[in-house]
């Protein structure tokens, strides 16, 4: 049996890809108040709206997605920013952080699903459901935020040229 020196192909490949220090960030720019103001009245007017038609359910897990998108929109945690990184510097940190999230959320959608914890009195179960307005929508509303978050992939679709849409 004959030894070689060479470490496997996998350590060759990501060696040193996944260990290198982020990218230092650019000096951000004066905010511009506008967009922000017209935003936080639509996000006001739209959990208003949502609760008192809706109560309080919706209303509740409608702030909590929006929290949760302001969060992850000022983190910069994309996908598509993520394999960015990773091909452009060899900054393997987001797409560990994307497999540890979607390891972890995935034990705990099962462990709920399981167990049937829900909240508000509800029983969670699995489903699927029929294509509608709501989904066409929300993908358009995704598209949108995609491009404004700077998660734009376009960039590496075209040969590397800049991507046309703002944030790319």
């Amino acid at each position: 049996m004959a030894t070689t020196s060479s470490p496997p192909l996998a350590r060759k490949l990501l060696d040193g890809v996944t260990s290198q220090e982020p990218p230092a960030a650019a000096a951000p720019g004066p905010v511009n108040w506008v967009p922000l103001l017209v935003a936080g009245a639509g996000a006001v007017a739209l959990v208003v709206t949502v609760w008192n038609r809706h109560g309080a359910k919706p209303g509740v897990l409608l702030l909590l997605g929006l929290g949760l998108g302001l969060a992850l929109f000022h983190s910069r945690f994309g996908f598509t920013s993520a394999w960015r990184q990773l091909v452009a510097v060899g900054n393997g940190a987001g797409l560990r952080a994307h497999t540890l999230l979607l390891g972890t959320t995935a034990t705990l959608f099962a462990l709920v699903i399981g167990t049937g914890t829900g909240l508000f009195g509800s029983t969670p179960a699995p489903s699927s459901g029929p294509l509608g307005l709501g989904l066409v929508l929300g993908a358009v509303l995704f598209g949108f935020g995609m491009q404004l978050g700077g998660a734009c992939a376009c960039a590496f679709g075209r040969g590397g040229t800049s991507c046309p849409a703002p944030g790319c």
